[in-house]
């Protein structure tokens, strides 16, 4: 399972999946290592929990909205970003 999430998400995001086999090191010989993104999946569950709960049918779109304030940063950033894709995507 984990290796056809990896296949899918090499597609959809171009970027490689590797992996650590943390029974031997926590520390891939190449540098690869989970802190980025077990770091990520904590402020993401630190999020969810001041929200009281998540509701399950709506967990993706609220890890888009904690993915989109993370990556954009401040928020007249995001209100800009915002427009320029609306502009992207309904060009007139």
């Amino acid at each position: 399972f984990g290796r056809i999430n990896g296949l899918l998400i090499t597609a959809v995001t171009g970027l490689a999946h590797q992996t650590v086999n943390h029974s031997i090191t926590f520390r891939a010989v190449n540098g690869v290592h989970t802190n980025g993104v077990e770091n990520l999946w904590r402020c993401a569950k630190q999020k969810f929990k001041r929200m009281n709960g998540t509701c399950d049918a709506h967990v993706q779109s609220y890890l888009d909205e904690f993915m989109w304030m993370r990556t954009i940063g401040e928020r007249k950033k995001r209100f800009q970003k915002a427009l320029e894709l609306i502009r992207h995507y309904y060009a007139v």
